[in-house]
Parts: C-alpha cells; sequence; structure tokens
C-alpha cells in the first residue's frame, strides 16, 4: 500500500496508466518489508502539454494536479518558491482535525491586510542608496518632448 492521500494515489495510477508516468522499484536495504518506488515522467507526459496557453480540462491535468503535491511538495508550496516560512493562521474551518482533507475553497480567501504585511517596505532595513543608472529606459525620441 502507498503511504499518500487518495487523490493523490488514485492519480498515480491513473498517470501511470496512460503511460505519463512509470514506477520502478528502487532496491534498499530493508529488503521487501518496505519497498521504495521511484517514479519517473515520461516524454509524453510532456508532449500532452501543448503550449502555456491551452486552456481545456482534461483528465489527466487534475490527476497531475494531486500527484505532484504529494510526490513533490517543494514543488509547489510558496515557501520554497520565496524561500519563506510558513506562517498558519486558524480562520473559521480551515483548520480541520483527522484524517479530514483540507477544502481548497475554503482557503481561497484573500487577506488584504497580511498581503500589505508582506509586501511592505521595511523602515528598519536601509533603502538603496546607489544611483543605479544602468536600470534608467533610455527614451525614445517622441518620449523626449
Amino acid at each position: 500500500s502507498f503511504d499518500g492521500p487518495g487523490e493523490g494515489v488514485s492519480g498515480l495510477a491513473h498517470l501511470a496508466s496512460i503511460k505519463f508516468l512509470t514506477l520502478r522499484l528502487v532496491p534498499s536495504d530493508h529488503g521487501l518489508l518496505s519497498p521504495r518506488v521511484r517514479v519517473e515522467m515520461l516524454q509524453q507526459a510532456f508532449d500532452a502539454c501543448d503550449s502555456l496557453l491551452e486552456t481545456t480540462r482534461q483528465i489527466w491535468k487534475k490527476s497531475m494536479i494531486h500527484v505532484m503535491p504529494w510526490l513533490r511538495p517543494e514543488v509547489m508550496t510558496s515557501e520554497a518558491k520565496y524561500e519563506t516560512e510558513s506562517i498558519v493562521k486558524e480562520t473559521e474551518g480551515s483548520m480541520v482535525m483527522g484524517d479530514e482533507t483540507l477544502d481548497s475553497s475554503k482557503q481561497s480567501r484573500f487577506d488584504a491586510a497580511a498581503f500589505y504585511e508582506a509586501i511592505k517596505p521595511s523602515k528598519m532595513d536601509a533603502m538603496l542608496e546607489d544611483d543605479i543608472t544602468d536600470l534608467l529606459p533610455e527614451l525614445r525620441p517622441y518620449q523626449r518632448r
């Protein structure tokens, strides 16, 4: 049995069945008691992504959305992208106990105050004092008038 969320395991099985992913058994010191499996993406998965502008709904995309956070959580989290620590806030019903899964519709609230606090300039840190002339744009003749 796989140690993971049901949607992740079923998504993994779906993607393996349509040959987007392959599973390889990795030899380990523990023998067959706790086998390790290596998951590899096949070229067909990349070929299915025709362009970034494609917006059609396909079943394999939903499976991939469920599999990636399970297999590689650091790829999907904003903490890894922006090298910040996660701040967990308890809001109405967004924290769940036990084996319940988090409902994404409850987590989708945008907190403008928290966003402002995160991006506002610090009064303690020194501002950029150097004159960076290389970053100034060269104006075109019609812009200079």
